[in-house]
């Protein structure tokens, strides 16, 4: 708990590993909706995620360890659905062997 805090909610799968869970742990706490899969090996701890800022940390995580945030969302990106939800795009920037490249989300508002 107090790691996700300190990532706006989120931990990855090594985190959890590194805690001493192993994999059948993890899914049972999935299973029992204390853990959220965000996207592929990121975990959302005891809810999904509610704000971009909790989403767009998400997305960092996803992307490793090198990744950074660039913008949650700029003026003019925000995008409405037919449902009446909008979407933010989220920018992170990855510095893999010194090049950075941009990697694009789509994150839900609440």
């Amino acid at each position: 708990a107090r790691l996700s805090a300190r990532q706006h909610g989120s931990v990855t799968h090594a985190q959890l590993r590194e805690l001493g869970l192993n994999d059948k742990a993890i899914l049972h706490r999935v299973r029992k909706r204390r853990l959220f899969r965000v996207h592929r090996g990121v975990y959302a701890v005891g809810r999904p995620p509610a704000t971009p800022l909790e989403r767009a940390s998400a997305a960092v995580l996803a992307c490793g360890p090198t990744a950074m945030l660039a913008a949650v969302h700029r003026e003019g990106e925000v995008v409405e659905q037919e449902d009446g939800e909008h979407e933010a795009r989220v920018h992170v920037v990855l510095d893999e062997a010194g090049r950075a490249r941009f990697r694009e989300f789509l994150v839900a508002s609440a």
